[in-house]
């Protein structure tokens, strides 16, 4: 157990977890592939590239930068329950810190940073820090919300914790899972009472 002389931190993944990435990206992806939207299906596998029929990793990096370049991060849609989880989940003592993987691409990053925080407070989810990185064990959180297949494994092998959002591409993924987060959100208030040494959720 970790003891902590302030309130838990619980570091939140957004695309996959609180975005739906693969909605926001559809309309681009389609434009760019000369496709209609109806064509590109749910997404079975956390390789979007390849699930599309992108050309290659370039392709479809430069797509994404187009999106990101035209605002998807500041317009893309909330999963269903996901602010109002967060919010239940801040208001019962828990320190947010958003961690997510979005400096992909140089010269895009002040957009970046500055519509994910437009998205996050027009879609009202809680947080007491913003961490954009890829290295996801980097910042010291108690308990992790992903979805990634590959983060989720990362963190494990550094000995860290991962809930699983619910997605067809982690689905093979052994651990504590959210499947709709409306009802399942308590699973993270329980987990971080067994984690965190004299932490109660209020």
């Amino acid at each position: 157990m970790k003891t902590r002389p302030a309130r838990p931190v619980l570091g939140v993944d957004l695309d996959g977890v609180c975005m739906d990435y693969s909605q926001a990206f559809r309309p681009f992806a389609a434009r760019w592939l000369r496709v209609p939207e109806q064509n590109l299906g749910d997404q079975q596998t956390y390789d979007i590239a390849t699930a599309w029929g992108f050309k290659d990793h370039w392709d479809y990096l430069a797509c994404h930068t187009d999106a990101v370049s035209k605002h998807m991060f500041a317009t893309g849609p909330v999963i269903p329950g996901a602010a109002e989880a967060m919010q239940k989940i801040s208001d019962a003592g828990v320190h947010i810190r958003i961690v997510t993987h979005r400096l992909l691409v140089a010269g895009h990053h002040q957009i970046a940073i500055s519509d994910t925080a437009k998205w996050l407070d027009d879609n009202g989810f809680p947080y007491r820090s913003l961490c954009f990185t890829g290295l996801k064990d980097s910042v010291d959180a108690d308990l992790y919300i992903e979805d990634a297949p590959t983060n989720i494994a990362a963190l494990k092998k550094q000995g860290i914790e991962s809930i699983i959002v619910d997605q067809p591409y982690n689905r093979d993924v052994a651990g504590l899972r959210i499947i709709d987060w409306a009802e399942d959100y308590p699973v993270v208030l329980r987990r971080l009472e067994e984690l965190v040494d004299g932490f109660r959720a209020h």
